[in-house]
C-alpha cells in the first residue's frame, strides 16, 4: 500500500476556468521509520542547531533547539526530513507549550536491514 492519497484540490477563480487538481498528501512518518533513520535525522538536527530527538507521536518529533537558533531552522530541518524520509514530518521545539503535552521517547537506531 502506497504511503500517499490523492487529494482533490479545486482552484477557486472565475466560474468559466474552475479545474480540479490532483495534489497528494503523504501520512505522517511512523515510529519504526524515525527509528530506522535515527542516527541520520540526528546528524541532520545537528547541523539545524537541534538535538537530543525523541518521539513525540505520529510524525512528530520532539527536539532541544541550540540558542540563537530560529523556527527557519526548524522549518528547514523538517523540508530535509521529508525529503530524506518520503513522508510528512513535524518538529516540535521541547521549549513549546504543546511539547509539555507530548509524551516523548528517544529515537532509537535500529539495523536498516
Amino acid at each position: 500500500m502506497s504511503c500517499t492519497a490523492a487529494r482533490l484540490k479545486t482552484r477557486i477563480g472565475d466560474p468559466t476556468s474552475w479545474h480540479a487538481t490532483v495534489d497528494t498528501v503523504t501520512v505522517p512518518a511512523r515510529k519504526e521509520l524515525l527509528d530506522r533513520f535515527a542516527a541520520v535525522l540526528a546528524d541532520l538536527g545537528a547541523r539545524h542547531g537541534l538535538s537530543n530527538l525523541r518521539h513525540g507521536g505520529a510524525g512528530t518529533v520532539v527536539a532541544d533547539v541550540e540558542a540563537g537558533r530560529t523556527y527557519l531552522d526548524l522549518a528547514r530541518f523538517e523540508l530535509e526530513a521529508e525529503s530524506l524520509l518520503g513522508t510528512s514530518f513535524t518538529v516540535v521545539s521541547s521549549d513549546a507549550p504543546r511539547a509539555g503535552r507530548i509524551v516523548a521517547g528517544p529515537l532509537r537506531s535500529v539495523d536498516a536491514a
